[in-house]
């Protein structure tokens, strides 16, 4: 199902986008941590958004008006990062946009690193296989030996594993491998 798209504050945005912009005027303050912050007004933030020139590119608001909260150009007023994704404990008493773009940005990250954790699983396994067939009375205690000694420079073959890899200690790298290969 197509949403209708309208022209608002010079974008075309979604039928029913102005209501939650105009909602959003109305929530002046998030309590965070236990203390109570004034919103960031859009063209008051650290970086130069180009509010004098144009709305923003995320919620569609103009200078001066508070983003739709969600916004991913919004900025935190106790920690000036990124409203949606900083570290900061915002407290509804209800489920907002925040809190539920904040779970919507948590889900996301969580698939990348499990699709990121499969392909490493994937990978090890590969080049175990190859190694393998040089003889078939190798062990999974041989797998974790030699991959532990090879497999940085042989992740290679994938930027993020070998990434992920790198970043490793020798003791996360050898549970890693217990859970691989296990005894």
């Amino acid at each position: 199902m197509a949403n209708n798209l309208i022209t608002h504050n010079g974008v075309e945005m979604a039928e029913g986008w102005p209501e939650r912009i105009q909602e959003a005027q109305h929530q002046s303050s998030f309590k965070i941590n236990g203390r109570m912050f004034n919103r960031i007004p859009y063209g008051e933030e650290g970086d130069d958004w180009g509010a004098d020139k144009l709305p923003c590119h995320d919620c569609g608001i103009i200078k001066g008006q508070l983003h739709v909260p969600g916004c991913d150009v919004e900025r935190c007023p106790r920690c000036g990062g990124q409203a949606i994704s900083c570290q900061c404990s915002y407290e509804e008493s209800d489920e907002s946009s925040v809190t539920k773009a904040r779970a919507t940005v948590g889900r996301y990250f969580e698939s990348q690193f499990e699709k990121l954790e499969q392909e490493t699983f994937e990978l090890l396994k590969t080049v175990w296989n190859h190694e393998r067939k040089w003889g078939d009375h190798l062990s999974n205690e041989d797998a974790r030996a030699f991959l532990l000694n090879n497999f940085g420079d042989l992740s290679k073959m994938n930027l993020q594993v070998q990434q992920l890899w790198s970043k490793l200690s020798s003791e996360e790298r050898r549970s890693l491998l217990c859970h691989v290969f296990p005894d």
